[in-house]
């Protein structure tokens, strides 16, 4: 089995990453290390990171100033392609979790097709203040930064027919 989390920066992604890699789950076989923001590392793949910095810059997008729909559409073979190299160096009982991937899943829907998609979930309140304290974003800004973000992923949900395993952050840790 593979599994996509996808969610929010800040939703609990790397938490619920966690939990996977400790079940045995690969999240890759090199992976972002611990930061001040998450203390028990990112469990991203350096890899993926590197393939959606250059997805990213080829639509001049950034994690905070996500990519438009149009933009994704219009580089769909590209961001396809990128990720299916990346998924032929994947074995058995992989899993991914990059947040920015949640912005681009549409493009990348024929080849998850048989992943299971963990979606993370945390309220509007949680996310500023956690967006505020590391990066120090408007709650305004990370209001509309959060709804592209649930946005992208609530489409692509509903447009392929996908279920999801929802995961609130606040729920999980309470």
């Amino acid at each position: 089995m593979n599994f996509i989390v996808v969610g929010m920066h800040r939703s609990g992604t790397s938490l619920v990453s966690n939990i996977l890699s400790k079940l045995g789950v690969n999240m890759g076989e090199r992976t972002l290390g611990k930061s001040a923001s998450n203390v028990d590392g990112h469990f991203e793949d350096i890899d993926l990171y590197k393939v959606n910095d250059d997805i990213f810059s080829k639509m001049s997008a950034t994690w905070d100033n996500p990519p438009s729909y149009d933009s994704v559409i219009n580089n769909k073979e590209y961001i396809s392609k990128k990720y299916s190299k990346l998924f032929k160096e994947k074995s058995d009982n992989w899993g991914m979790k990059e947040p920015r991937t949640s912005t681009i899943l549409f493009a990348i829907s024929n080849l998850i097709s048989d992943s299971m998609i963990i979606y993370c979930t945390r309220d509007y309140d949680s996310v500023s203040k956690s967006l505020w304290i590391r990066n120090g974003m408007s709650m305004e800004q990370s209001r509309e930064l959060k709804d592209k973000y649930d946005t992208a992923v609530e489409i692509f949900l509903t447009e392929n027919n996908k279920k999801a395993i929802v995961i609130n952050y606040n729920s999980l840790i309470n």
